[in-house]
């Protein structure tokens, strides 16, 4: 039996459309040089012993008669790494409701008992754009081994706002079993947008809030979230604020131009790395201070916001503009062995069309292949390339030679009637009888091709998408809601007038009509 390895979808047997496409200059963009790291072989032989010595830790060796020492992770102590540390391990993903890119939230953790002392904290930075889909895993220590059962513990989840350094909102998570040596806690934390922030900390509104046994609280006295803070004992910089003490010393939130733990000396954004105008995030000072990542602005991508974003220009030729259409934008990908047969990735974007427009101009910052576009129920291909460009102008048309009609237009009832996976043998017919047919579909499972030697080269399409927002919709009376990334949004569109009837239908036709005589009297004007 002979087995056939299964390719995904690829564009490279398709023809280009449109043929041109200007791309950049190369003058234009800064070409940034990455320097290859050799890996250096280290023959240094680690023995079993060794190997053993610290659990789960580190072996060092100090001084100049290298004693061993240990580097113990947090959940472990002892000179051998040899206790088990009594602790709270928390997992957490956060979502953030306000939608903007520029959005850079400092979340500060803290376990804390009855008395409001913090026992322990941690500290990082929630960058919605790129963390949209991380897990954060925290370890919290108690001050004493063994810990006092006597007292109860709340995890306390504080959230600002790193640009402006403002205070946005607050949790608390208890601990729910104090005489387990262990903790594990969970949690999915929405950040609500500033119209959902409530404004007091009373107990009423604790009841009020309760969801899965979070409680969300919005406190802004002292910029320090729930617990008071008398800010004569914090010694933070003057450009930081203070958010807490912990042993008598100060826990500090720093701006993205400052760095450790006082936020006294710079950061790698002090030296504005990006570039567009992109905001630079320096990373956490514990493990590097000079990697960093820059959010850039709409019509840029790159490192350091240095490309820019894929334009197409979209007019209409043969058809007639509608209010609006969808955009869908179709990633195919390489085979790998830890995807086998990965499929093609699609992220749609609603665009409206003023009464004034006669083209559409969309930037993309992801690679694409193909791009169609989807007016009511019917599909166009407006741009095909085999290999992305990156910053590449495109200029395309919406016409109908390169609209992409339903399978039941191109083949008899006979093979429309035989089951999906019989019928999809047929589907080379179409391409075979037509020499000008570009695509077409199925409306149940298949996108298709038409190859350059007219076969069909189909991928799965999901022609019943609900455009929810990946379950986060807000649209009231079944409106729809399309976000700009599939996983990571920076934004999403509400298209409410959609579903929305015109007050005054007469004031509309009379704009058309207008419109109309206006445009005829421009084309009667240049025959003259």
């Amino acid at each position: 039996m002979h087995l056939t390895k299964k390719l995904p979808f690829s564009p490279h047997s398709s023809r280009p459309f449109p043929v041109k496409q200007s791309l950049p200059s190369i003058n234009k963009l800064i070409q940034y040089q990455i320097k290859e790291i050799e890996e250096s072989k280290n023959d240094y032989e680690l023995d079993v012993r060794q190997a053993w010595l610290c659990h789960r830790g580190i072996l060092i060796y100090v001084g100049q008669n290298e004693s061993e020492q240990c580097l113990c992770p947090p959940s472990y102590y002892g000179d051998r790494c040899q206790y088990q540390n009594q602790r709270v391990s928390l997992t957490l993903r956060l979502r953030n409701e306000n939608l903007d890119k520029f959005n850079v939230i400092g979340i500060i953790v803290t376990l804390v008992d009855d008395t409001d002392f913090i026992h322990s904290y941690e500290q990082f930075t929630y960058i919605p754009v790129r963390d949209c889909n991380d897990k954060f895993n925290i370890y919290l220590l108690y001050r004493d081994r063994p810990k006092n059962i006597t007292k109860n513990y709340t995890i306390h989840i504080d959230a600002y706002d790193k640009v402006n350094l403002l205070y946005l909102t607050s949790w608390i998570l208890p601990v729910k079993f104090p005489f387990m040596p262990v903790n594990r806690e969970s949690a999915l934390l929405v950040i609500p947008a500033p119209h959902n922030r409530h404004r007091t900390c009373n107990s009423k509104y604790c009841e009020q809030k309760k969801n899965n046994n979070i409680k969300s609280y919005q406190c802004k006295s002292n910029h320090s979230g729930m617990i008071s803070i008398n800010q004569d004992q914090c010694n933070c910089s003057p450009d930081s604020i203070c958010v807490g003490l912990v042993y008598n010393r100060s826990i500090c939130l720093c701006p993205l131009t400052k760095t450790s733990p006082r936020c006294f000396l710079n950061s790698i954004c002090q030296k504005n790395v990006c570039l567009n105008r992109g905001l630079c995030v320096p990373e956490n000072d514990r493990i590097s201070l000079t990697n960093f990542t820059c959010i850039c602005q709409d019509g840029f991508t790159g490192q350091r916001c240095e490309e820019n974003d894929v334009k197409i220009d979209i007019s209409f030729s043969d058809v007639s503009i509608p209010q609006s259409f969808l955009v869908h934008f179709i990633t195919a990908h390489d085979y790998n062995i830890r995807s086998r047969n990965p499929m093609p990735t699609r992220a749609t974007m609603f665009k409206k069309i003023d009464f004034d427009q006669d083209t559409v101009t969309v930037y993309m910052s992801l690679p694409l292949h193909l791009v169609f576009a989807q007016i009511e129920t019917k599909f166009y291909l407006i741009v095909l390339q085999s290999k992305y460009t990156r910053s590449a102008n495109i200029s395309t048309e919406i016409t109908r030679s390169q609209h992409c009609p339903h399978i039941q237009e191109l083949v008899d009832q006979q093979i429309l009637d035989y089951p999906i996976l019989r019928r999809v043998k047929y589907y080379h017919l179409p391409c075979m009888k037509d020499s000008d047919l570009f695509c077409f579909h199925d409306n149940e499972t298949f996108m298709c091709l038409c190859t350059e030697k007219r076969h069909a080269n189909c991928f799965h399409f999901d022609f019943n998408m609900s455009y929810d927002c990946m379950g986060w919709n807000d649209c009231q009376n079944e409106g729809q809601c399309f976000q700009d990334h599939p996983t990571c949004p920076t934004k999403t569109i509400h298209p409410e007038y959609m579903f929305q009837k015109y007050k005054d239908v007469k004031f509309l036709l009379q704009f058309t009509e207008r419109r109309r005589l206006d445009k005829c009297y421009e084309k009667w004007k240049k025959q003259e």
